[in-house]
């Protein structure tokens, strides 16, 4: 024989599932479902879809100031891949408060033999410093998410390349 207050339950549950209102308890079960779990998930993915899009900027100015030369990198690499980059393709989607500040610094080595015994051209680096102020997707009111615009630097340093453009 089974206990009084197993029988009552099963009595309950018979009693919901045949009257539907069961059904009563999804709606503010998947408010608290959107609020906890899947506003939170959207605004990490957000931000992260954001900061992807950022280093990938990061990454085509260190490219092209690696190969342009020092006196158009101010033109070039600071002012016009930044506009270009918000106005067209990943830029688009990144969220940016403003336009992306950008620091260029070259740094020449001297120049190595090479295993023939043949001086080569001057080698160095480039170390392209890009900082960002992104805005969140939508601004949650909880402790794990930013509500306020968040400031990223992204560093990029490409291998060592000639840069004869340098003198």
């Amino acid at each position: 024989m089974l206990p009084e207050f197993i029988l009552q339950n099963q009595k309950v549950l018979l009693y919901r599932l045949q009257n539907g209102s069961a059904i009563a308890e999804f709606g503010p079960a998947i408010w608290l479902t959107m609020l906890c779990f899947f506003l939170p998930l959207l605004e990490i993915v957000s931000l992260l879809s954001t900061y992807a899009c950022c280093m990938a900027l990061n990454i085509l100015q260190a490219e092209q100031a690696a190969i342009c030369p020092k006196s158009q990198c101010d033109a070039i690499v600071k002012n016009q891949i930044p506009s270009q980059w918000q106005s067209s393709g990943l830029g688009i989607f990144a969220k940016c408060s403003s336009q992306p500040q950008t620091q260029v610094n070259y740094q020449l080595n001297q120049a190595s033999p090479s295993p023939t015994g043949a001086a080569e051209g001057p080698q160095g680096t480039v170390c392209v410093s890009t900082t960002f102020q992104v805005s969140p997707f939508i601004q949650l009111p909880f402790l794990f998410i930013p509500l306020k615009t968040a400031t990223w630097t992204g560093n990029c340093r490409p291998p060592y390349q000639e840069i004869c453009r340098l003198m």
